[in-house]
């Protein structure tokens, strides 16, 4: 595992693409969808604020270089510079286990519940996302993004936050006060 999810910047995000799911540990920028839209939106803030506004901050991360629009088109392009941060239910399931031991339940109920539920399939977006930024708000022409939890849509099998008998190690279906 290249990185450790912190819940802020470094999330969990879960895909399916080709009806293939897999999870993944990144930085949480790599996941607007539309840095175009993005970036108006920031532009303007910026404008009216009257600060000078660089793109750069995300143009130049060498995963999404090149690629200003994520889709079902741009995941093929997108996907090999990622397989880099791919984890494995039992990767993130012994991590959970060890963070829980050293810090508890509550202290790593936000830092492990998953971002984002991209599904390329369908073209949906899903966000648990616990911060201030709406990444529904950025989705792709043609995708629909929501924020809503959809951890309904894991399958048990991919559910890391699970023990081996299909028990919760965390349940994230009674909220944080079950933490």
């Amino acid at each position: 595992m290249v990185l450790e999810p912190d819940g802020i910047t470094k999330i969990i995000i879960g895909t399916r693409i080709n009806s293939d799911f897999s999870w993944y540990v990144t930085d949480k920028d790599l996941w607007f969808m539309d840095y175009e839209k993005l970036h108006e939106v920031y532009r303007k803030k910026f404008e009216s604020l009257k600060i000078p506004y660089n793109m750069d901050n995300h143009e130049n991360q060498n995963e999404r270089k090149g690629l200003p629009i994520l889709n079902e088109n741009s995941i093929h392009d997108f996907k090999p510079r990622i397989d880099k941060y791919k984890v494995t239910v039992d990767e993130l399931r012994e991590l959970l286990k060890v963070y829980i031991l050293i810090n508890g339940r509550e202290d790593v109920y936000y830092r492990f519940i998953p971002a984002l539920y991209l599904d390329f399939d369908k073209k949906e977006l899903y966000s648990l996302y616990t911060e201030y930024e709406s990444f529904e708000t950025y989705v792709a022409k043609g995708w629909s993004g929501k924020y809503e939890d959809f951890l309904t849509k894991v399958e048990i099998k991919e559910k890391y936050w699970y023990d081996d008998n299909k028990i919760p190690i965390l349940d994230y279906s009674k909220g944080v006060s079950s933490a």
